[in-house]
């Protein structure tokens, strides 16, 4: 129940901070409702950390260290997330942060490839697809513009990164409820 009540908290809080920027809000408001984001989005993965670190039958040791790995490679979405929020304007998706999203949706492809075959659902299977488009889409856009030297199309890169990863956070809560969910029964065989 709690996981479910800071799910709704956290992808609100993410919806709150997006409209902030969006609609060009008091810095205040737009803090705020980032900080609450960040606190309730950080306690989900801290949560899903705990749940990676446990062994799970139905999924292999290789596939909880993957889960682990694209856990910890919240970091590229969430330091993006904040860039864009609160840096200078990310106009261009550079080569190094395309390496450091690279790793982060191999990562999430592999996850939820451990999740789909220990835990068949449409949801893995869907999340799957994504991670496997993006980490394709990015990387040979990218190579592409760099190549032509494309301003155009490293915005165009740079605009479906910040439109995925508002996503990605307002759809994390539940995410990770769907987890805990079907991880529950094997973390704890007598329920």
């Amino acid at each position: 129940m709690r996981l479910a009540v800071l799910s709704v908290i956290a992808s609100s809080a993410t919806i709150a901070t997006l409209a902030a920027k969006i609609f060009d809000l008091a810095p205040g408001l737009q803090a705020g409702a980032a900080a609450l984001s960040a606190l309730t989005l950080g306690t989900l993965l801290i949560h899903a950390w705990r749940l990676s670190g446990r062994q799970i039958a139905q999924i292999s040791a290789d596939g909880t260290r993957i889960m682990r790995l694209h856990v910890a490679t919240h970091i590229v979405p969430a330091a993006f997330a904040l860039a864009t929020l609160f840096g200078d304007p990310i106009e261009r998706a550079s080569p190094l942060w395309i390496v450091a999203f690279a790793l982060f949706f191999y990562s999430g492809r592999r996850t939820w490839q451990a999740l789909q075959t220990g835990f068949p659902s449409p949801i893995y299977f869907v999340f799957k697809r994504g991670n496997s488009a993006m980490l394709g889409m990015s990387v040979i856009l990218t190579l592409i513009a760099t190549a032509l030297q494309s301003n155009p199309l490293f915005a165009f890169v740079a605009g479906v990164l910040k439109l995925y990863v508002s996503i990605h956070f307002v759809l994390m809560g539940i995410a990770i409820s769907k987890i805990d969910h079907d991880l529950e029964p094997s973390l704890n065989p007598e329920h």
